[in-house]
């Protein structure tokens, strides 16, 4: 299914999407374009699955003042984990 005009979605929503309790979402947001993108999260990540765990791996900083929970991984290793109070502050837990 192409969600955007030019690139096809690694991740497709359906109605009969599976009852897990955590859903590990990897990236899904990198190969659509901002609009679609943030219908995405807007819409499935935070309608849809509002009652589960969600965990979204991303490079889109523009989501980070959803997150429960904010983890840093650089070179494989967790560097920071906090919650954003301020813009571009974590604040480390």
């Amino acid at each position: 299914m192409d969600l955007s005009t030019s690139v096809p979605s690694p991740l497709v929503f359906h109605s009969d999407l599976q009852d897990f309790d955590i859903y590990l979402l990897d990236d899904p947001l990198a190969a659509v374009d901002t609009k679609v993108a943030r219908h995405i999260f807007d819409r499935c990540i935070m309608g849809v699955m509002s009652e589960k765990a969600r965990i979204l791996c991303t490079h889109h900083i523009s989501y980070l003042w959803d997150a429960d929970r904010i983890i840093v991984v650089e070179d494989g290793m967790i560097t920071q984990c906090g919650k954003l109070v301020f813009e571009h502050w974590l604040v480390m837990y």
